[in-house]
C-alpha cells in the first residue's frame, strides 16, 4: 500500500531530477511553505510516498537554511513552470491545485508563513487500517519505533528564528501518536516561547489515561484534536483497531475538566472522520449529543479513498442540522490524481 524504499533527495542531483521532470496539474505543494520533521529527526515530504523521500537531517542540515535553499526553491520553480519535481510527486496528496500564489513570481518560495509538521513520535497504540505506522508494523522488519530528540528540536526552531522565518503554525501530528513522546509539553512551551502568536495543535487517538490528559491541558496549545471516528465501540473499532471507545472518551473528558480547571484557553475538537461504517444519521447525532454534553466542539471531516463515507456534503449537512461538516482534502487535487494515467 506504502513505499518504503528510503529516496535520498540532495542538492547535486537536482539537474538530473530537472532533467526527468514530467508536466503537471498542480499549482503547488506543501513542502513550498512546511517544514515535515520525522521523529527519526529526518526532514521529509508531508505525504504517504514522500514520507520516505530524506532531504535533510537536523543533525547535519539548518532547518533555516534548508527552507530557503536551492532544493525547495527547485521544488518552488518546478511548479512554476507546470512540471512535477520528482517521479514520486505523481501520486502525493499534498499537492494543491491552486494557482501558483503571485509572489512566487517574483520571489519563487519565498516563505511567508511557515506550518512546522513535528512527528513527537513514530510508535502508537492503535492499527488504524489506512495508516502508514499500522502498514509498517506489519511488515517483515520494520523500522525502529522513535521519539524525537528534543535537543534537534530545539536546534530546528533556533535555527528558524535566527533566519527570520516566520512561523505561522506548529502541528504535532504523523505518523505515531504525539502522546509517546514524554518530552511533548515541553517542546510545545519551547515553541510557544519562540513563537508567542504561532498557532499550536496536536493531534492524539485519546487512549490514555487521565494524567496524561492533565499533562497537555495548560503546555500551551491553541487547539487538541481528539480523533474519534465513532460514537460506541462497535463503529469506533471498526477503524481504530485495538481502539477503546470508552478510555478514549473518559481522557476526552478528563482533558476538558483540566483546561477548564487551570484556565486553560486550549480549544478541544472532536474530529470524527466520516466512514461508509459511521456515517448513519443514528451514530451521527448520538456523537454529537455526547459532544455537547462533555463540552466538545465535533467536527465532522469528509475524506477521501476506499473507506470514506459516499454521502454528499450537502446531505450530511442537511441532516446535520448546524453542526460543522469539514471537508479538509483538497478535492480538486484528488480528482486530478484519480484521474487514469496515460501511457
Amino acid at each position: 500500500m506504502f513505499m518504503r524504499e528510503t529516496v535520498k533527495i540532495e542538492e547535486p542531483q537536482l539537474q538530473i531530477f530537472s532533467e526527468q521532470r514530467r508536466s503537471s496539474s498542480f499549482g503547488s505543494c506543501y513542502m513550498t511553505r512546511g517544514l515535515f520533521v520525522r521523529a527519526d529527526a529526518k526532514l521529509t515530504c508531508s505525504c504517504m510516498i514522500g514520507y520516505y523521500s530524506e532531504l535533510g537531517d537536523l543533525r547535519t542540515t539548518h532547518a533555516g537554511e534548508f527552507c530557503k535553499g536551492k532544493l525547495i526553491r527547485y521544488v518552488a520553480q518546478s511548479f512554476l513552470e507546470g512540471l512535477e519535481p520528482f517521479a514520486m510527486c505523481s501520486c502525493c496528496a499534498t499537492r494543491q491545485a491552486d494557482e501558483v500564489p503571485e509572489h512566487w513570481r517574483r520571489e519563487p518560495c519565498e516563505v511567508k508563513n511557515l506550518t512546522i509538521h513535528v512527528e513527537p513520535s513514530n510508535q502508537c497504540n492503535l492499527f488504524c487500517e489506512a495508516c502508514l505506522c499500522t502498514s509498517e508494523r506489519k511488515l517483515a522488519g520494520p523500522r525502529l519505533r522513535r521519539t524525537l530528540d528534543f535537543s534537534l528540536y530545539g536546534k530546528m526552531l533556533h535555527e528558524l528564528k535566527e533566519s527570520e522565518i516566520h512561523v505561522g503554525n506548529v502541528v504535532f501530528a504523523g505518523f505515531g501518536e504525539p502522546l509517546f513522546n514524554n518530552n511533548l509539553s515541553d517542546m510545545v512551551r519551547h515553541a510557544r516561547t519562540l513563537y508567542p502568536e504561532s498557532h499550536l495543535s496536536l493531534d492524539t487517538n485519546c487512549n490514555f489515561s487521565a494524567e496524561k490528559a492533565r499533562e497537555i491541558a495548560d503546555c500551551g496549545l491553541d487547539q487538541v484534536r481528539l480523533a474519534l471516528d465513532g460514537a460506541d465501540q462497535q463503529s469506533y473499532e471498526k477503524y481504530r483497531v485495538k481502539g477503546d471507545f470508552s478510555r478514549a472518551i473518559n481522557f476526552a473528558r478528563s482533558l476538558r475538566e483540566a483546561v477548564d480547571a487551570t484556565g486553560s484557553k486550549t480549544q478541544l475538537v472532536w474530529k470524527y472522520i466520516l466512514f461508509r461504517h459511521n456515517d448513519s444519521d443514528l451514530l451521527l447525532h448520538k456523537a454529537a449529543q455526547m459532544a455537547k454534553l462533555y463540552g466538545l466542539r465535533i467536527i465532522f471531516d469528509v475524506s477521501v479513498g476506499p473507506l470514506a463515507s459516499q454521502r454528499s456534503l450537502e446531505d450530511l449537512k442537511q441532516s446535520l442540522e448546524g453542526i460543522e461538516v469539514s471537508n479538509n482534502v483538497d478535492q480538486k487535487a484528488y480528482e486530478i490524481s484519480s484521474k487514469p494515467k496515460e501511457e
